[in-house]
């Protein structure tokens, strides 16, 4: 699931909760906030309104790869 976070988030995994990920609206690869989570993750995010729903951004492959 991908999403993009308008505010600060930690989640801990029910199945691990000796691990907790902070998620930051400024954070993920390109520095906008889109992260790929755990769909446990993203309800959660949206569910406390600290995140939306986003489509998943373009694969990169050899043709489309920036040089």
């Amino acid at each position: 699931m991908w999403v993009k976070f308008t505010q600060a988030h930690d989640y801990t995994p029910s199945r691990n909760n000796r691990v907790t990920l902070h998620y930051r609206p400024t954070g993920g690869e390109a520095g906008d906030g889109v992260y790929r989570v755990k769909a446990e993750c993203g309800r959660a995010a949206i569910k406390a309104e600290r995140a939306v729903a986003v489509a998943a951004p373009p694969r990169r492959t050899s043709v489309n790869a920036p040089a």
